[in-house]
């Protein structure tokens, strides 16, 4: 079937539509059958612009170093969104380990709370006694949080409070985010603000789905992001 890019990528770039695509495996195929090719064109092109960027800070004084700096930044970005796109529509092979998900938190949570802090925002964790012990993929689930806390990072309001909620819960591992606004103000924002939501979302939203589990969120007084997943279960890719 031949596709009309400039019809279905106006489509595809509706950010309430990132969430169905990254669940729904019908949307993904299609997801698949628009971008495949376009993607592998734009590595292309990414790959000639790197090969000039790295010749041109070369060649440059150490007066032009700032301006190309800036600009390899721009293009790590630029290649994150892309590994973060393929990973969304192609298949998603998992190897779970079975361990507590605590061990997993407890790594990241570190740098999470520095990263926060650096803008403003404050990370408590409310742990249970006994962490649940059950079966993910650290190679797919740690990356993806990563990711969800980036973006919350660049994008919450300075001086919220977040709360990272874990336990068990209906034979499921339950993760809660929760970010509440100072008792001053209010907040208006839409989960999925323009493209703001960049592609961590509907990532972390991809994994959960390859682990047989869901993710919810809402933006009422403040942001709340509920994960859930089973603590056994078949890879669904």
């Amino acid at each position: 079937m031949l596709v009309d890019p400039a019809e279905t990528l106006d489509s595809v770039m509706h950010p309430e539509l990132w969430l169905l695509f990254a669940t729904d495996p019908a949307r993904r195929a299609r997801l698949h059958e628009i971008l495949s090719s376009y993607c592998h064109e734009c590595r292309n092109d990414l790959n000639s612009l790197k090969l000039s960027l790295y010749l041109a800070g070369r060649s440059g004084t150490a007066d032009d170093l700032e301006p190309w700096s800036e600009l390899e930044r721009l293009y790590c970005d630029v290649e994150r969104q892309f590994d973060f796109l393929q990973q969304i529509y192609r298949p998603m092979p998992l190897i779970p380990v079975t361990l507590p998900i605590g061990l997993l938190l407890d790594e990241a949570i570190p740098a999470w709370k520095r990263a926060l802090e650096d803008r403003g925002l404050t990370l408590q964790v409310v742990a249970p006694a006994s962490s649940p012990i059950c079966s993910f993929d650290p190679t797919r689930l740690k990356p993806a949080l990563d990711a969800f806390v980036k973006w919350r990072s660049e994008v919450a309001h300075p001086g919220r409070l977040v709360t990272l909620n874990y336990g068990e819960e209906d034979e499921c591992v339950r993760v809660d985010w929760i970010e509440t606004d100072p008792c001053c103000r209010s907040s208006s924002c839409r989960v999925l603000d323009g493209m703001a939501v960049g592609l961590s979302l509907p990532l972390l939203a991809r994994v959960l789905a390859a682990h047989g589990g869901t993710l919810a969120c809402t933006s009422t007084d403040g942001f709340h992001l509920r994960l859930r997943w089973p603590v056994r279960f078949g890879n669904t890719q």
